[in-house]
């Protein structure tokens, strides 16, 4: 937790941090996320989760700049469930 990767030569708009992981539809989700994001205002984030289930990793995200924002992407992934 806390390491950051950049994942373009742009490190300024492109830098993820890693944070605690969380539970997504029973497997444990890897999160991460970037605090500058080039298509957004200056307060806007981009969050991550990447959940491998099976021989797939999905990966889930949002743009958010508010608490409630961040809030609903929880409840949504709090809701997932994936088929058999």
């Amino acid at each position: 937790m806390g390491e950051a990767l950049a994942l373009d030569p742009n490190t300024e708009f492109s830098t993820y941090t890693r944070l605690t992981d969380m539970p997504v539809a029973g497997e444990m989700g890897a999160v991460i996320e970037n605090t500058r994001v080039w298509e957004g205002g200056p307060e806007t984030k981009d969050r991550r989760v990447l959940v491998r289930h099976g021989t797939a990793t999905y990966m889930l995200g949002v743009y958010y700049e508010k608490a409630e924002e961040l809030e609903a992407f929880h409840a949504i992934l709090a809701s997932l469930t994936f088929a058999r």
